[in-house]
């Protein structure tokens, strides 16, 4: 398990935070419900010579009471309902697995490797976004913030590719990203590298806002300011809204 991701962070992000962040949410379903039925998910590609997707089997309500996505995906006439399988053939095997035991353990348990590795994190963020899971989307965050900030630490390209290309304009993980850029690089210095690689075009602008916004003034930028995300994850939070237990 990576330090500082014990069951509080977790439990605290999956809640929504403190009460001052708002009410505690997205609660365990009662006991009673927990056992009784499981939907076999399958992830990852299938081709026409090669299966290459993983099977999980995970309690129904489990999974209906905390993803509104697997909620209406086996309701109705959907045939999930009917057969009690969902395909995941554009997901990573690697990721919905660290999402299954999440969900049962209520901690985000990561190797060493795993807790360092900004490529799963941000796709375990995409993932909480795309089945509509807030709490794991800010336990996301929380482990993000650890990653990039102890020290400062810079995203690969192909990340900032995959975070533009799968969320939206005002996503809490672009602020995130953008805020650590505006505070810790030299714009005037990275600007034309940004632009020779061909950076994401809304993360070169949002920087550049960002900064202009941040430092109106030459030499406002000092050592000493209070960067927004050392201070805490909460301000790239995700609203929590309460999901019902399964009937």
């Amino acid at each position: 398990m990576a330090p500082g991701f014990g069951y509080g962070v977790a439990q605290e992000a999956r809640n929504g935070g403190s009460n001052d962040a708002g009410p505690a949410q997205n609660l365990r379903p009662r006991r009673k419900y927990l056992f009784k039925n499981f939907l076999k998910v399958k992830v990852g590609p299938m081709t026409e010579d090669k299966d290459c997707q993983e099977e999980f089997m995970v309690h129904a309500e489990l999974l209906c009471h905390y993803s509104p996505f697997f909620k209406a995906a086996t309701s109705g006439n959907w045939t999930e309902a009917r057969t009690g399988v969902v395909n995941l053939p554009n997901d990573e095997p690697r990721i919905f697995e660290i999402f299954q035991s999440y969900i049962y353990a209520g901690t985000l348990d990561l190797l060493p490797e795993q807790a360092s590795d900004a490529s799963l994190l941000v796709a375990l963020w995409v993932f909480g976004d795309k089945i509509q899971f807030p709490g794991l989307q800010n336990t996301a965050i929380e482990a993000l913030r650890h990653q990039a900030c102890n020290p400062p630490r810079y995203f690969r390209l192909k990340d900032l590719q995959y975070v533009f290309d799968n969320t939206t304009e005002d996503s809490p993980l672009r602020r995130f990203i953008i805020d650590l850029y505006v505070w810790e690089t030299a714009i005037d210095v990275s600007i034309s590298t940004w632009l020779e690689e061909r950076y994401p075009k809304a993360f070169i602008v949002g920087v550049v806002e960002g900064y202009c916004r941040q430092f109106p003034r030459p030499g406002l930028k000092t050592l000493t300011a209070k960067r927004p995300y050392g201070m805490t994850a909460r301000l790239y939070y995700m609203p929590n809204e309460t999901v019902a237990p399964g009937p």
